[in-house]
């Protein structure tokens, strides 16, 4: 084979290479460089993602020695790092929700002369929960621990009220006992006597139409949620490697503590 048989053999190789199908980029290619090139592949990753996350993309772009610019970003939303082309493999990192996406000043990208065989390939994607997530699910924890906390005051409350509620009932005490504990357990002042005392009041005026026992089941019904909210987080933080954390672990026995 004579020197311009391979040559023109290899042009049609370089050129197949330069459009093989993984690459982000396709160029047009005079036989001694690639020219007229263009973003035809934008999406990275299907989305959004559900926690705020940080997104490192591992890419080939080995088109030029040494580290040369680009108009080609990675972007999450507003948030957008640059894509540069290299002699080896790079990556970006960014964070935000995503979708990820390629995206290029089409002008720049296409008056750019590469390589002959320019290929852009995304090679892998790491994600992790970013901090500000780890945050989001700390603060939603405290959140759900508060809620639990309610919940399993409204079932003590409403078990003390049920007992006073049967004796009343069955007339073993009379309204006047009523009042007088309800207006100590008022003067208490805090929330589960206040409730104990609304409660007490309404066993005199509603006597055997008051369903105390559906309200202890709808908290315990809320508390069971909010449980399974906490056991949730608590893995996420366990998936990050972060491990159990304690403040969770430990209002997650709390809860078990009533309901088991």
């Amino acid at each position: 084979m004579n020197i311009k048989s391979r040559l023109l053999l290899s042009i049609i190789a370089s050129y197949s290479f330069s459009t093989f199908a993984n690459s982000r980029i396709s160029c047009d290619n005079d036989g001694w460089q690639d020219y007229n090139c263009r973003l035809t592949q934008t999406k990275i990753t299907d989305g959004p993602e559900t926690d705020h996350t940080d997104f490192t993309v591992h890419y080939d772009f080995a088109c030029r020695s040494g580290s040369f610019p680009t108009s080609i970003v990675v972007k999450s939303g507003s948030v957008t790092s640059d894509v540069f082309m290299a002699d080896s493999i790079g990556s970006v990192r960014l964070s935000g929700y995503g979708p990820l996406t390629l995206a290029d000043d089409p002008a720049q990208t296409s008056s750019e002369y590469f390589t002959t065989g320019c290929k852009l390939l995304i090679t892998s994607i790491d994600k992790r929960a970013s901090a500000i997530a780890l945050e989001q699910w700390a603060r939603q924890a405290r959140a759900e621990i508060a809620k639990a906390d309610g919940f399993m005051d409204n079932i003590d409350a409403l078990e003390n009220v049920k007992m006073w509620y049967e004796l009343y009932i069955n007339d073993e005490v009379t309204d006047a006992v009523l009042k007088q504990i309800a207006e100590k357990l008022e003067a208490k002042g805090d929330l589960p006597s206040k409730l104990q005392a609304k409660k007490l009041r309404e066993v005199i005026e509603k006597g055997s139409e008051l369903n105390l026992q559906a309200e202890i089941a709808d908290n315990i019904s809320k508390l069971e949620s909010t449980r399974a909210i906490l056991a949730g987080l608590n893995a996420k933080f366990v998936r990050e490697g972060k491990g159990s954390q304690d403040y969770i672990a430990a209002a997650i026995t709390k809860v078990n503590n009533i309901l088991n």
